[in-house]
């Protein structure tokens, strides 16, 4: 369950690197564009992303260490 989560994120986090490619690449969004708004990516909305991936429910099992 949990690698499919991981996967999940994964597979949004290289969507959106796709869809940003592509808006660089059809000049919806110019190179100078870009760049402050990879920035602005990078430093704060990656680590949100990251953060959140791995927020899981904290049951019994989890506070005990065993995952069964």
């Amino acid at each position: 369950m949990i690698s499919l989560l991981l996967m999940k994120q994964i597979v949004e986090l290289f969507i959106d690197m796709v869809m940003g490619v592509l808006l660089v690449k059809t000049n919806v969004l110019k190179t100078n564009e870009s760049k402050s708004l990879s920035i602005v990516v990078i430093y704060l909305v990656m680590p949100s992303l990251i953060i959140n991936a791995f927020q899981i429910k904290h049951t019994d099992s989890i506070r005990r260490g065993t995952f069964f």
